[in-house]
């Protein structure tokens, strides 16, 4: 407040938006918020607080069903004006595996074999190893297909968008992004390898190429150079993996 008693600024926020896409729906995101000081004789504007947001399945996808994983997307990373960055982690989806037409829930799984007691575990991981090896190329032409942690039925390694002619691929709708080396890094580095650990629990897919196509070829020509870029340097660093990259026409 003046000392006349009328009201000065002082602080000032701005708000951006963009429209994301996930799954079929069209999601506003919160994409930064600029924090300016407005109280001295020169306005002073801080360097922005960015989001990342990486898409989930908010459903396991079972074989046999017409609804999807109801993909989503959740926060997962924030830049704060002062340079920190925040991390957000969560619960990960309780299964453990996808393939002859239905999906084995961890916390079902554990109740039983605890009740069953040892050698109902050893019979149990039998079976699954049994299954596990009749699901090669079993998962040729799915989308969605969320890969767990065998030996940690609650932990999510990763939600393969699609797979097929044996590639298991990443698929994007993106065309910008407000801080490009944090999209590279989530997107493409990060989720590189996440599916490499993913493919290991697939078999049949466990040299599998990876994959990413992007739906539209209208890219901001800086991300499009930094997301080639990153890809090159992926395939320098594991010249024993397939690495694709594939824009829309």
């Amino acid at each position: 407040m003046k000392p006349d008693g009328s009201d000065r600024s002082v602080d000032s926020w701005s708000l951006k938006y963009a429209w994301g896409m996930a799954d079929v729906d069209r999601e506003l995101l919160l994409e930064k918020i600029t924090h300016t000081g407005e109280a001295a004789a020169t306005p002073v504007t801080l360097p922005p607080t960015t989001f990342v947001y990486t898409q989930l399945p908010n459903r396991v996808d079972k074989l046999g069903e017409n609804d999807g994983p109801f993909i989503k997307d959740r926060l997962t990373t924030v830049y704060n004006e002062s340079g920190g960055q925040l991390d957000v982690n969560y619960t990960r989806a309780d299964c453990t595996i996808i393939g002859g037409g239905s999906v084995i829930r961890g916390a079902a799984k554990k109740g039983a074999e605890k009740a069953a007691g040892n050698s109902a575990k050893k019979a149990a991981r039998t079976q699954q190893e049994t299954q596990q090896k009749k699901m090669s190329g079993a998962l040729e032409g799915r989308a969605d297909v969320v890969v767990c942690d065998p030996a940690d039925p609650g932990k999510t390694i990763t939600d393969i968008d699609r797979v097929q002619g044996g590639v298991l691929w990443e698929e994007k709708s993106a065309t910008w992004a407000t801080n490009i080396d944090n999209w590279v890094t989530g997107h493409i580095r990060n989720k590189f390898n996440s599916y490499m650990d993913a493919r290991k629990y697939l078999p049949g897919y466990e040299h599998a190429p990876i994959g990413w196509g992007f739906a539209t070829s209208n890219v901001d020509p800086e991300l499009r150079s930094a997301i080639e870029s990153e890809v090159g340097r992926l395939r320098q660093a594991n010249p024993d993996a397939d690495i694709r990259l594939e824009w829309a026409p």
